[in-house]
């Protein structure tokens, strides 16, 4: 009991100096000045009498050459729009990449030795100013500077598995603390089978829908990869599993799912099972207890906090996209409205209709329960086990629920 202690001590005061060392820099960071000098205290990295005389500008836009994929080895020019659309993507996100660089995480105790350590976030701000804006969009780019990108086929012995789109691994002999950055590098690795969906469409010529679809995919899955590469760069320990809650009101440690959460309002995939209108692509909100449920099975473990209603409850609504809804974020003058500007829900899609998925056999009173939930919430039930707002109840022709599986 006694060693057991010692150990837990040893945890919480080694705990307590890496909690220290994120207070230091994020300070020193606030300062332009101080985040200069420590960009200079190597000699190496001094610039030259050149880049003295004729300085970089202020950075007023995403360092798009530093975050985007395309100029690394393995990335075609078919993949411009997907690269364009996941630039739109990091500056929609700026505020939560300016909570994890730019503030303070809580560190919580361990009660035993087995205990991860577990950093929480505060809340996102709802919207920067210009100068927080100019601040995360500079170490953004540091960060970019640090990130080499890859496309590799699904194998077992390279960390990608064939369900997989990518991964993020950490590159523990890259420190960033030169660019006022306590963590480290990492690499972020595309599936094959996900760019090349890309390629083939675009060569095809006459798939724009496709193009789009799969660009946005992967666009989606390059901002849910990047925000663990940005974790990877803030947090100052190699050694040791850690996990971060992303906001006080975060219920899992999934990173990159809970930023596609707050963005997007939910996972969006497509669905061929269990969505019965066309192009079969859905939103699914996160989390549930089945996805994690699966990932904990695939030795994926992630850590949950809190009493909120989708951990435990065992079923969900997959909600109705409609290809518009992506589409449209290929133009640039929808990224120039000021509803999308300023409105972090403003690339929700609305949930006007989907169909339910029950996770197991349920009684006729839980059943019951179910429905009741969904109509205090406004929705009714038009078909079995589809449902539509009241005011979109009549906007559902043409949609057959019978092709989905019934689970009773």
């Amino acid at each position: 009991m006694a060693r057991t202690k010692k150990k837990i001590s040893a945890h919480a005061a080694n705990d307590l100096l890496l909690l220290q060392t994120i207070v230091d820099q994020v300070r020193a960071n606030e300062n332009r000045s101080d985040r200069f000098a420590i960009e200079n205290t190597n000699h190496t990295d001094r610039p030259t009498s050149f880049r003295t005389k004729h300085p970089r500008r202020t950075a007023n836009s995403l360092p798009a050459k530093l975050l985007q994929p395309s100029h690394s080895p393995g990335y075609s020019e078919f993949l411009l729009p997907a690269t364009r659309l996941y630039t739109h993507f990091l500056e929609h996100a700026l505020p939560i990449f300016h909570c994890l660089i730019h503030t303070v995480p809580k560190v919580l105790a361990r009660k035993k030795t087995s205990d991860l350590r577990i950093w929480i976030f505060p809340e996102p701000l709802l919207a920067l100013t210009k100068e927080q804006k100019e601040s995360t969009l500079h170490y953004m780019g540091r960060i970019g500077e640090a990130v080499d990108w890859d496309v590799h086929e699904a194998k077992e012995d390279a960390g990608l598995n064939e369900a997989d789109d990518g991964m993020t691994t950490m590159q523990c002999d890259r420190p960033l603390l030169r660019w006022g950055l306590s963590g480290w590098g990492s690499t972020i690795t595309s599936s094959r089978k996900l760019v090349q969906a890309v390629e083939d469409a675009a060569r095809a010529g006459d798939d724009t829908a496709g193009e789009k679809w799969h660009s946005f995919c992967l666009a989606r899955l390059w901002l849910h990869e990047m925000s663990h590469a940005v974790v990877n760069a803030v947090l100052p320990s190699n050694t040791e599993k850690q996990e971060v809650f992303l906001g006080t009101n975060a219920s899992t440690s999934e990173v990159g799912f809970e930023v596609e959460q707050r963005v997007f309002g939910g996972c969006i995939h497509n669905q061929e099972e269990m969505v019965p209108w066309k192009g079969k692509v859905c939103l699914e909100e996160w989390p549930d207890s089945r996805t994690l449920a699966d990932l904990r099975r695939m030795g994926i473990q992630i850590e949950t906090r809190g009493s909120s209603r989708a951990l435990t409850k065992e079923w969900i609504v997959l909600w109705k996209v409609e290809s518009e809804f992506w589409e449209r974020m290929f133009e640039e003058e929808f990224w120039l409205q000021d509803s999308i500007m300023s409105n972090p829900a403003a690339l929700h899609p609305e949930k006007s209709v989907g169909i339910m998925d029950v996770f197991r056999v349920t009684t006729v009173a839980e059943k019951a329960a179910i429905a009741g939930e969904m109509r205090s919430m406004g929705y009714a039930e038009v078909e079995y086990r589809l449902w539509a707002r009241q005011a979109s109840a009549d906007d559902t022709d043409g949609i057959e629920a019978g092709t989905a599986s019934e689970k009773r």
